[in-house]
């Protein structure tokens, strides 16, 4: 079977077509202009820079990070036609007001049954003000709430996560809400399928979501006439349109499957051989994923909800779809929270930085790609020049060349401000983990890059002082154990054009 990770030949192809288009126009604009100059050569000049300076001024008026807006006002100063036209298809985050509208509605209809508990809140806020202030970060701008003494399972491989996730599916009685990017062929599906076909005849409810461009020619055969069959509902969130929309940049890049509201699973593992190891192309892949037991399953619930009524399909949200009188764990504490496009106020990103801005010994990080705005990256920085023992891993075998080169150009000035940089030498690492000081965890499917802090709908789980950082903690030390340290005097020995190349690349960071 022909592995391609989270790279796929529709995705490839479009790229191709749209750059080579864009190209066309740029040239034929230069020529255009060429040959007018010689008699408009005032008018046709000053009419160029006007259309330059309006996309500029549009940008720098959108509520974007300054980071996001350079590297886009470069590529319009740089070559106009291109730029501008492609920032309107990969960078804006501007949505039609009959999709606001449609966003407005849904969270209208959903946002009653995430309730905040002021109780445990202030029981958090008697132990750490730090967490606190955190939790009540994540409820002011996502709207998800805190809550306490749920269980926290890491679970630190795919095969593990897998077989944990069909053995709950197997319990099964009300129903099940699966949503990952990639849904691929293979034998993790047919085994899943297999399962889901069973609890269907049970009279399971199963809905089943994924991603238009994340599973574009990868879908298994038969996928979408599932839907034809009792109890089973598929939706393709954001399909692939003949008509090129705004939104095609916009993916729904999250993993998460929901049982009866009693489980929630939630990480960096897509539905696919790979991600369980059963075909390799990249060495290991290292994933891994977390399994939520509890009240704050219902926050999973909303966010399933929420995502599946975007798209044409609706689903009715009734007090059945959540579990009541769940047994208590006494975990510590949990937010589990989603990020996307439609939220302006980047808690994905902005949870990662309280939480490098809050560590006192150390903040460990593990993401497939690197590709960092200013504002995370001199957090690194001002966190290890305070002494905090900073690390990040990073795939020793990565699945995009182009990207993990990008990536190469943060390394230096990471380095010289004393953050210690890994790549997992078995191969490929794609789960995303953030653990601070023993206390603070982070993990779901948000990467520390453009696409996950801008472009992408995710979800991820904050922890505080549950067991389950402790196991991430151990897992990551381990990871450690079986990773190269890249040193300064390696960077530099790279060759003129390496260094070029990712230099260059770092231009166009948004669209990798």
């Amino acid at each position: 079977m022909k592995y391609s990770g989270e790279k796929n030949l529709f995705s490839l192809i479009l790229k191709i077509v749209i750059v080579t288009v864009l190209v066309f126009l740029q040239l034929l604009v230069f020529i255009v202009i060429f040959n007018a100059t010689k008699n408009f050569s005032l008018v046709v000049s000053s009419l160029f820079v006007l259309v330059e300076l309006i996309a500029i001024l549009y940008v720098v008026y959108r509520d974007l990070n300054p980071a996001y807006k350079i590297i886009w006002i470069i590529l319009i100063l740089s070559v106009p036609v291109f730029g501008i036209v492609l920032y309107f298809l990969a960078g804006s985050s501007k949505f039609p007001k009959r999709f606001k509208r449609l966003v407005n509605s849904v969270y209208k209809t959903t946002d009653k049954y995430l309730v905040r508990n002021d109780e445990v809140y202030s029981g958090l806020n008697l132990l750490s003000d730090d967490a606190y202030k955190q939790a009540n970060y994540l409820w002011n701008t996502s709207s998800y709430p805190l809550y306490k003494n749920d269980s926290a399972e890491y679970l630190p491989l795919g095969e593990i996560y897998y077989e944990k996730m069909c053995e709950d599916i197997k319990k099964a009685e009300k129903y099940i809400f699966i949503e990952y990017f990639i849904i691929s062929r293979g034998k993790a599906w047919d085994r899943l399928v297999k399962l889901l076909k069973e609890k269907a005849k049970e009279g399971v409810k199963i809905y089943i979501s994924t991603d238009g461009i994340g599973s574009v020619f990868k879908l298994p055969r038969g996928f979408k006439s599932l839907d034809q069959e009792k109890n089973i509902y598929i939706n393709i969130f954001n399909p692939v349109t003949p008509i090129i929309s705004f939104r095609l940049n916009n993916r729904n890049h999250r993993k998460i499957t929901i049982i009866d509201g009693k489980v929630a699973y939630t990480g960096g593992i897509n539905i696919g051989d790979e991600y369980i190891n059963l075909i390799n192309k990249f060495g290991h892949w290292k994933d891994f994923g977390i399994r939520i037991t509890g009240e704050s399953v219902r926050s999973f619930v909303i966010m399933f909800v929420r995502t599946w009524n975007f798209g044409v399909k609706k689903m009715k949200i009734t007090d059945d779809l959540f579990t009541s009188n769940l047994k208590r764990r006494n975990d510590g504490y949990i937010v589990p929270y989603s990020d996307g496009p439609i939220n302006n106020n980047n808690p994905a990103e902005n949870t990662y930085m309280n939480m490098i801005n809050s560590a006192k010994k150390y903040i460990y990080v593990t993401t497939p790609y690197l590709i960092l705005d200013n504002e995370l990256q001199q957090a690194f920085i001002n966190a290890a020049r305070s002494g905090i023992d900073v690390r990040i891993i990073v795939p020793g075998i990565p699945d995009k060349k182009t990207v993990h080169a990008c990536g190469k150009s943060f390394y230096g000035k990471l380095l010289n401000a004393g953050v210690k940089i890994y790549e997992y030498t078995p191969g490929f690492i794609h789960g995303k983990m953030c653990i601070c000081d023993d206390v603070y965890g982070v993990i779901g499917s948000v990467n520390f890059d453009f696409r996950s802090l801008y472009l992408h709908y995710e979800c991820a789980v904050w922890l505080y002082k549950a067991k389950a950082i402790f196991d991430m903690k151990e897992d990551y030390l381990k990871m450690i154990s079986v990773s190269k340290k890249v040193s300064l005097k390696e960077l530099k020995q790279r060759s003129i054009f390496r260094k070029m190349g990712s230099a260059i690349l770092k231009i166009f960071a948004p669209l990798l």
